[in-house]
């Protein structure tokens, strides 16, 4: 089963299918597959748009382009049914506090839900007003994060 990212909302489409897509070039989704491209030129793996795309399940917590907590909170267990059994990489500490897990840290070592039964991990969101990403050892480890996931889907 492919890994599922899972971001909060896409202000640029309510389509379910442009979730963290990789265009426009100042989206979240770019710059998750420009982190995974990285990682993969270091391995002399060749990642494409349309790979991306194929290797991951992607989701938002809201199909609409503006952020409401608590609709997405309204939303989330639904959100969390769909993720029963799979490798999860959650957008930032929000996603993951909308959701419920009680382990927020960001890192790249796996965490586990044992109530609805998925490994996670929690990443700085990608939207570009992120800090963390201003430190090149954040964006390496994300892409190197996605790139294991990306190799195992």
């Amino acid at each position: 089963m492919k890994p599922v990212i899972v971001g909060m909302n896409n202000p640029y489409s309510v389509d379910p299918k442009y979730a963290l897509y990789p265009h426009p070039t100042v989206s979240a989704g770019h710059r998750l597959f420009e982190m995974l491209r990285a990682a993969g030129n270091r391995m002399n793996i060749k990642v494409t748009p349309l790979k991306y795309v194929d290797a991951f399940d992607r989701i938002n917590l809201l199909n609409e382009t503006k952020w409401d907590p608590a609709k997405a909170k309204s939303l989330s267990p639904a959100v969390l049914a769909y993720l029963k059994g799979r490798t999860v990489v959650l957008c930032g500490k929000s996603s993951a506090n909308i959701l419920g897990m009680q382990k927020v840290d960001f890192g790249t070592t796996p965490k586990f839900d044992t109530y609805w039964d998925f490994s996670y991990y929690v990443i700085p969101h990608p939207s570009g007003l992120c800090r963390e990403y201003n430190d090149p050892a954040t964006v390496r480890s994300v892409g190197d994060l996605l790139l294991e996931l990306y190799v195992r889907s």
